[in-house]
């Protein structure tokens, strides 16, 4: 019955017997330093990549909304070259705004979004800074791009960064 199996079918399967992350965390928690190489067998599959950690969960988020990669860049109004090189980590930019851009357009909840920040490297976004508790409300509520800069304009503040040569 197995073999009957496509890919698809086969990575759905795979995706629904994933630990998760508070999963794996508590099995570290009760874990000795020791025993690491056990662990690294034996969830091998579970973990990213320390060099390729964003790129692989970016990728993986796509795949889990059933966003293509050509998509998230169109609505996050972004080059779609430069997406590429971003998402594959091939270009880095310290423009986190870049990141949030990505993430809004692939509609990542907070958690995902900080997740995907941390793993870029850039800081996550942070209540006791007004801009970024701005954002934060806008993520919650499902807010666009679009939206979110308007609500910043409003506000007072400096909208996401645009690639846009106005």
């Amino acid at each position: 019955m197995a073999a009957d199996l496509t890919g698809k079918h086969k990575e759905l399967i795979y995706m629904e017997k994933r630990k998760s992350t508070r999963e794996l965390d508590q099995v570290l928690g009760q874990m000795n330093p020791e025993k690491i190489e056990e662990y690294l067998k034996e969830y091998e599959k579970e973990l990213f990549d320390g060099n390729r950690a964003f790129a692989d969960y970016m990728r993986q988020m796509f795949r889990e909304k059933n966003f293509s990669q050509q998509e998230v860049f169109l609505r996050a109004d972004m080059p779609e070259r430069y997406g590429y090189k971003i998402v594959s980590m091939e270009k880095h930019t310290v423009q986190r705004d870049v990141i949030l851009r990505l993430c809004i357009a692939s509609r990542f909840d907070l958690t995902q979004t900080n997740r995907a920040l941390k793993l870029y490297g850039v800081s996550e976004l942070y209540s006791k800074i007004a801009r970024d508790a701005l954002i934060i409300t806008a993520i919650n509520a499902g807010r666009s791009i679009d939206q979110i800069n308007e609500l910043l304009k409003q506000n007072g503040f400096e909208q996401l960064y645009s690639f846009s040569i106005s």
